[in-house]
């Protein structure tokens, strides 16, 4: 299936703001060859005027997503540039996205990401007909080593004036994404399975809850120790004698 992804890159260097963001953004849409872009990534570097820079990129990419921020410097073939403004741009039928944003995200790291997530993730368009069967080809195509390094799920979180305390603070920012269960919290069982036979299982809920009671064991194996195992999803008995959860 050929040409499922098109991008488009701009850049430029121009002294003014408006300018400079304006054609870096048209050239990018002039890489995707006519299609409309799913998602645009912009950044700039510099003493521009973010309003500025704003202002263009909302008319070039009208009714289109974009995201991005300012930096140190931005890198396009192979230069780094200390003043200029990249943007790239994604168009395919099969990609969706979803973009929300959010102010003041030190005032309640958690809550506020939390929010902003869950109002990304809701604006996502989903087709159970069309996604489900692409979903299905790829396990059917591809060895289970292949689905991990390529996931269908991905998340990019921008942040602006906030300090985390370590590298890594996706727990911090975003209590809208699940995390793995720590030694004394309860999570939901996830079943992934390694068979070449058969239906392949990747993070599939199987409706149980359980407490994680350690995150090695003294046998010497890695995987964690869980107890405390409960239904979450209780089965419901239908007519004929059918239960279905």
């Amino acid at each position: 299936m050929k040409n499922n992804i098109v991008t488009g890159i701009g850049h430029s260097t121009a002294s003014d703001s408006y300018k400079a963001a304006k054609e870096a953004a048209t050239a990018a849409i002039k890489g995707l060859k006519g299609r409309k872009p799913t998602i645009s990534f912009v950044f700039f570097a510099g003493d521009y005027d973010p309003k500025e820079i704003n202002r263009a990129f909302s008319e070039v990419y009208k009714g289109t997503e974009f995201v991005g921020g300012s930096t140190d410097a931005v890198i396009h073939e192979s230069k780094i540039l200390t003043k200029g403004v990249v943007a790239c741009s994604i168009s395919s039928d099969y990609l969706h996205v979803g973009v929300a944003s959010a102010d003041n995200v030190t005032a309640d790291p958690r809550g506020i990401g939390k929010k902003t997530m869950l109002q990304a993730v809701g604006k996502i368009s989903v087709d159970k007909y069309i996604d489900s069967y692409i979903q299905f080809a790829r396990m059917k195509k591809n060895d289970l080593a292949s689905l991990m390094r390529i996931p269908s799920f991905y998340t990019f979180i921008f942040t602006r004036g906030y300090q985390p305390t370590r590298m890594g603070n996706e727990d911090l920012i975003i209590d809208g994404v699940p995390r793995p269960a720590q030694v004394g919290e309860e999570g939901l069982l996830l079943v992934n399975t390694i068979a070449r036979d058969g239906t392949i299982f990747i993070n599939y809920a199987i409706g149980d809850k359980a407490r994680v009671i350690a995150t090695s064991c003294p046998c010497g194996r890695t995987t964690p120790i869980i107890g405390e195992i409960r239904r979450e999803d209780n089965p419901t008995e239908l007519a004929g004698g059918c239960r279905y959860a």
